[in-house]
């Protein structure tokens, strides 16, 4: 399993929040890509040598909207 990439998605929800709706990937405690989609970041991650990348789409801020009566 990929407990540090887990992790690091736990201990830095502040940075995750900002990529909302962004690929990212992560290997070890690292952030190592981030993009629109996923063929950008895994291509990304393989250059900088990552065998099998962590690969993660940052849900995107769902907009609520009020319907009342």
């Amino acid at each position: 399993m990929r407990e540090k990439e887990i992790q690091w998605l736990r201990d830095h929800q502040d940075q995750v929040e900002r990529l909302q709706g962004k690929w990212i990937a992560v290997e070890g405690d690292i952030l190592i890509a981030e993009g629109d989609t996923f063929n950008a970041v895994y291509e990304t991650a393989k250059e900088k040598g990552v065998e099998i990348p962590f690969l993660f789409l940052v849900p995107p801020k769902e907009d609520v909207v009020f319907v009342g009566f």
